[in-house]
């Protein structure tokens, strides 16, 4: 994959929360993605595979969110 289409998967990504149309989100990741998110906030750590990544990081972070996420 070139640089600039990583790019546009994860605009994507954060165009279609931002919508809420998390089907469009979440179609961008593959089933075995591991996102780290560093730091010592309730959000860091390593999330491995979709479901585990929903559970535990994007439902508690997009369930905070009242304005969704912009640029």
């Amino acid at each position: 994959m070139t640089l600039t289409a990583n790019k546009l998967v994860v605009q994507t990504f954060y165009d279609s929360a931002n919508r809420g149309d998390m089907e469009a989100c979440m179609g961008q990741l593959g089933e075995d993605v591991s996102w780290t998110n560093i730091g010592s906030t309730r959000y860091s750590g390593s999330f491995h595979g979709k479901a585990d990544l929903v559970a535990r990081l994007l439902q508690p972070v997009f369930g905070q969110l009242r304005a969704g996420i912009t640029s």
